[in-house]
């Protein structure tokens, strides 16, 4: 569904935030970036999402292809419509909009029809029950957990083909932290691709196909989620090792 070749990233005239990076989703697979601050991950979904030169940063070289199509220079907005959606990090919801406003308005930036809009309404709620019991609050009191819910269920009204989920295990408790990693297992059941991108390792590692980690803006290490989970290699790349070759043997 989404291959990126080669993708080398600069902001402004000296910071270059990533070098040659190439990785790809499957169409149902969940594919983990994993990486410390400052590895890229951030800038990565940026230039996926067509956000990039809004943060002041321009690809200078590689290309993105999400189902055959070149996603570098659409607008953010046909981005979305193509079907891939991001969950960005810090949730970033409309605080003084009620949960069921904020659902709303997510489907009709997408274009969803206002009567497709309330079957697509429907599987959120299934998805997140909490979440239908408190539709009428404003969301600005929901708990932390409750509002990163509530970003995941907004990001799944636009019905994503592929589903990007910017950190969504950033700030959280360790009981809810293992709550999102059902909730992603649960999207991906039911047919959503998606890309994490994450710094808790372990969680992501153990809802992932496969995993690619970032050091410095370049891809160290990438393999199947399993043989990473249990390499002692993942530890010193995660904290910043130097590059080495694909764990898996195979070429990125």
């Amino acid at each position: 569904m989404l291959k990126v070749t080669q993708l080398h990233v600069r902001y402004g005239t000296s910071v270059t935030a990533l070098t040659d990076v190439s990785l790809g989703v499957g169409e149902g697979e969940v594919v983990a970036v994993l990486g410390a601050n400052g590895a890229g991950k951030s800038t990565l979904l940026r230039a996926l999402s067509g956000t990039l030169p809004h943060h002041g940063g321009q690809v200078t070289r590689g290309s993105i292809e999400f189902e055959g199509r070149d996603l570098l220079g659409v607008s953010p907005r046909r981005i979305v419509r193509a079907g891939l959606i991001q969950s960005p990090e810090g949730r970033r919801i409309f605080k003084g909009l009620s949960v069921e406003e904020n659902l709303r308005v997510a489907a009709a930036g997408a274009g969803i029809p206002t009567r497709h809009a309330a079957t697509v309404r429907r599987t959120v709620w299934d998805l997140f029950p909490r979440l239908e019991q408190r539709r009428e609050q404003s969301a600005g009191l929901l708990s932390g957990g409750e509002q990163q819910m509530l970003a995941i269920g907004r990001a799944l009204m636009a019905q994503p083909r592929l589903l990007l989920l910017d950190e969504p295990s950033l700030g959280l408790a360790p009981q809810m932290v293992d709550s999102v990693g059902a909730i992603i297992e649960e999207i991906h059941r039911r047919g959503t691709s998606v890309l994490l991108v994450e710094q808790n390792a372990a969680m992501a590692l153990a809802v992932s196909d496969r995993a690619v980690v970032l050091a410095s803006g370049s891809v160290c290490a990438t393999g199947p989620a399993d043989h990473l989970a249990a390499s002692d290699e993942l530890r010193d790349l995660y904290l910043g090792g130097t590059p080495a070759p694909t764990l898996d043997g195979a070429p990125q």
